[in-house]
């Protein structure tokens, strides 16, 4: 039997922690199935944005430059 999405996703929110309640392991077992970037502090985690084109540009003239 196939699951909408909308319940995959609410079946998620009932098993991860709330914000402010997460712990280390938690978080690694988070990252370690992801690409994305995540920062955990004080038991959040926030998803960062993926870096545009225009960032990598900048951020490699400036290694080349150092």
């Amino acid at each position: 039997m196939m699951t909408a999405p909308h319940e995959l996703e609410d079946l998620l929110l009932e098993l991860l922690p709330e914000q402010g309640h997460w712990g280390e392991e938690q978080y690694l077992w988070l990252t370690d199935g992801t690409g994305r970037l995540i920062e955990f502090t004080d038991g959040e985690i926030e998803v960062l944005p993926m870096p545009t084109d225009e960032h990598q540009t900048l951020s490699q003239f400036l290694l080349f430059a150092f």
